[in-house]
């Protein structure tokens, strides 16, 4: 009997077989710091399958089953009770995980801490909606592209609901698991690359761990990143690191 996917699976499959998909395959996350002569493929091996700009989002797709799972049965450690999504709203979760980034095949991966102007955020909300017109509309129907619409607006937290913070709260987990390889793949090397990833560890939990930790109040699947990370997070937090030091490369 052949293995039926689930929606948000074969939503992927088809935007990663379209000329878009095969862009997005080509392009990594955190480029700005990858060093000159260092290829795309290293860097992946280094960083991990979540910095291919495709793969991320099925990483994150993986990511949001978990959150979902972890809202459905909470840790014991977690005493607020269970948080209710309905089917409808866990499908659209799964929808934003893996179309959040489309846009980036056309704009390019803006960083973090670079995404500042809303002309920014706007062209890449632009590139998605042309992008599902092109690759979704020939393929789907009416009422599975609206949801795609809807999950596009709570990726980009227009959806004016609850989702809209779920999501956001999905990849801060996604920036934190960013920053736990970086420091992990640090004791694999030495020099400039060792300072590099440290830094890059470092700069990612200063500027993101806060507003993680504030969705660890509101969300079992953060508040579990958090528990199950605590000791190397406050390595992290500790170390005498600038990351403002963490060079940002011309290059790239």
């Amino acid at each position: 009997m052949p293995i039926i996917k689930a929606m948000s699976e074969q939503i992927y499959d088809l935007f990663a077989d379209s000329p878009y998909g095969k862009a997005l395959s080509q392009k990594v996350r955190y480029a700005h710091y990858k060093p000159e002569g260092l290829s795309n493929e290293e860097w992946v091996r280094i960083l991990g399958p979540d910095v291919n700009n495709l793969e991320h989002l099925r990483e994150t797709l993986k990511i949001t089953n978990e959150f979902i799972d972890r809202a459905r049965n909470p840790h014991p450690e977690w005493r607020l009770g269970k948080l209710n999504f309905s089917p409808e709203e866990e499908e659209l979760l799964r929808l934003a995980a893996i179309v959040h980034d489309w846009g980036e095949a056309m704009t390019g991966d803006i960083g973090w801490h670079r995404k500042t102007s809303e002309t920014d955020v706007a062209k890449e909300f632009a590139a998605l909606h042309k992008i599902i017109e092109e690759v979704c509309r020939p393929e789907l129907d009416d009422a599975l592209l609206k949801k795609i619409y809807q999950a596009a607006d709570i990726a980009f937290m227009r959806g004016g609901s609850r989702l809209d913070q779920a999501f956001n709260a999905i990849e801060y987990i996604g920036y934190g698991n960013n920053a736990l390889r970086a420091w992990s793949e640090r004791e694999h090397y030495s020099g400039e690359m060792q300072e590099l990833l440290a830094g890059l560890g470092k700069k990612l939990i200063v500027e993101n761990f806060p507003i993680c930790e504030k969705y660890a109040e509101i969300y079992p699947g953060n508040h579990y990143f958090i528990l199950q990370n605590e000791k190397i997070l406050k390595e992290i937090q500790d170390a005498d690191i600038d990351w403002r030091d963490v060079p940002i490369l011309a290059n790239n």
